[in-house]
C-alpha cells in the first residue's frame, strides 16, 4: 500500500491515477472535488457539504454558497468539531486552545484564530512528535518523518485527504524569502506560517479562519491515526 508521502502532492496523485479515472467513477469524482477545493483555496474538511462539491454547482457560486453554509450552520458544525475534538489523544492545552479558537471564530475574531492556531501546530508537534524536548527542530521534517510513512488509508476524508497533507507539509511551512515568494501566497486563503508569524501577510477573513481550524484539526486527526496504528 502506498504511503502518504508518495501521494502528498495533488497534481502528482492526479497524474498517477489518471489512467484509472476513465473507468473508476469514485476516483474521477475525488479528482474533481479536490480540484474544486484547491481552486477556491479551501482546506479539505469533513463538514464541507458533499452537495457543494458536486459538478452541478457552478464554480462562480461555490465560495459564496460554502461561506453561507458555515454562517447559517455554524452551531451544528461547531458541535460536530467539538465532539471529535474530545476523542483526539492530545493534551488539555491543545484542546483548550482549539476551543478558544472556535469561540474567536464565532465572534468574528478571524485574525486571532489564524495567528493562535498556527502556533498551536508547533505545540502539538513538539509535545507529541518531538517528545516535548527543548531545542529547535523542523516542524516540516517532523511531520514528514512521522506521518509521511503512514498508509494512505488512514487519511482523513480519504477521497481528498491527500490534499490536506500537501498543505500541511508544504504550503503551511514554505518560507517567504523575497517578493516573488510573497506574491505566491498573497491571495491564498490557506494561511502560511512564515507569512503570518513574521508579519508578511495578514490573515483576517472568515475563510482564513475556517481554513486554520480545518488544518489544525487535520493534524490532530493524523496524530490520532498514528497513535492508533502504534497500538496495533
Amino acid at each position: 500500500q502506498r504511503d502518504i508521502a508518495a501521494v502528498s502532492h495533488p497534481a502528482a496523485l492526479f497524474d498517477q491515477i489518471q489512467h484509472q479515472l476513465r473507468w473508476y467513477d469514485p476516483l474521477a469524482a475525488a479528482r474533481k472535488k479536490g480540484e474544486r477545493l484547491t481552486k477556491h483555496g479551501w482546506f479539505p474538511h469533513y463538514t464541507i457539504p458533499e452537495a457543494l462539491l458536486d459538478e452541478g454547482i457552478d464554480d462562480s457560486d461555490f465560495n459564496e454558497l460554502l461561506l453561507s453554509y458555515y454562517r447559517d450552520n455554524w452551531a451544528q458544525v461547531r458541535k460536530m468539531i467539538e465532539g471529535n475534538l474530545s476523542t483526539y489523544p492530545v493534551d488539555g492545552e491543545t484542546k483548550a486552545a482549539f476551543v478558544e479558537a472556535l469561540d474567536a471564530h464565532e465572534h468574528g475574531l478571524y485574525r486571532s484564530v489564524c495567528r493562535n492556531l498556527i502556533t498551536e501546530v508547533e505545540h502539538v508537534v513538539r509535545i507529541d512528535l518531538y517528545g516535548g524536548k527543548v531545542g529547535s527542530f523542523s516542524v516540516k521534517k517532523q511531520i514528514g518523518d512521522d506521518f509521511g510513512i503512514l498508509p494512505v488509508s488512514i487519511l482523513p476524508d480519504l477521497n481528498v485527504g491527500f490534499i490536506g497533507y500537501f498543505y500541511l507539509q508544504d504550503h503551511l511551512y514554505d518560507n517567504i524569502n523575497n517578493e516573488v515568494d510573497r506574491n505566491r501566497f498573497i491571495n491564498h486563503q490557506i494561511p502560511n506560517r512564515h507569512a503570518a508569524i513574521h508579519g508578511l501577510l495578514t490573515y483576517q477573513t472568515v475563510q482564513n479562519s475556517l481554513n486554520s481550524i480545518f488544518m489544525v484539526e487535520y493534524l490532530l486527526q493524523l496524530l490520532s491515526a498514528r497513535k492508533t496504528i502504534g497500538r496495533m
